[in-house]
């Protein structure tokens, strides 16, 4: 497969799959935004790779075109009965001659603790961060935590996948690795403690095997998040 960022296809478009990541409804964010709803429209597909938590989701998007969700990894709000661990860990769904496997990105229990670890300095910036306080903290942070994924989830893709569709990083990226293609179209909510923008994405598959990643930043004012205590 040909580097699909920096030459882009003018062949025919065979399918459009809208791509959305760790949305926290109904925890984080009180509902999905209309400009996501709205990007998505014209999708063939769509994949939610994680973090929906309300599964009521699903149904919504349905509406829209058919839907493939995995789950998420570990949060405490399951104790309210609202998650969606009984989704299958990964899915694998054939477009054209290309195999996409979907998966959140921690993979397992271990795994999933592990990054919670990793990840718990932001967390607790996070709680004590000023409302309205401009955040200078580089991207270098979460553009780490994407690479430890996309080597993660390098070792344990089924054969013949030529595409892989993560979230759990909630910051957006498209990468090349040994001919796959690892895309992260980032996080609904964007990323607490970072200037990453809340985003969603699409990959859009052509006739000459080329698949292009997408994404857009979402307008955080037209954005209703939830109060998470």
């Amino acid at each position: 497969m040909r580097d699909p960022i920096a030459q882009p296809s003018t062949a025919p478009i065979i399918a459009q799959i809208g791509v959305l990541s760790d949305s926290h409804i109904p925890f984080r964010l009180a509902r999905l935004p209309d400009q996501v709803t709205n990007y998505l429209r014209d999708c063939d597909q769509i994949i939610h790779a994680g973090d929906l938590e309300d599964t009521d989701l699903i149904a919504q998007l349905g509406k829209i075109a058919p839907v493939h969700a995995v789950a998420g990894n570990i949060h405490w709000q399951y104790a309210s009965g609202i998650h969606d661990q009984d989704l299958p860990m990964s899915v694998s769904i054939p477009v054209g001659d290309h195999l996409i496997w979907v998966t959140h990105g921690h993979l397992n229990f271990g795994y999933a603790l592990y990054d919670k670890v990793c990840g718990l300095p932001g967390f607790v910036r996070a709680l004590f961060r000023r409302p309205r306080r401009r955040v200078r903290k580089s991207f270098g942070y979460l553009d780490r935590v994407n690479w430890r994924l996309i080597q993660r989830m390098h070792r344990h893709k089924p054969a013949n996948t030529t595409v892989v569709v993560f979230g759990h990083s909630h910051r957006p990226v498209g990468k090349l690795l040994d001919e796959v293609l690892y895309y992260n179209p980032g996080a609904v909510i964007g990323a607490d403690g970072d200037p990453t923008s809340p985003s969603v994405g699409r990959l859009v598959f052509h006739a000459d095997g080329r698949v292009v990643p997408h994404w857009i930043e979402l307008d955080r004012s037209q954005i209703q998040f939830a109060k998470m205590f």
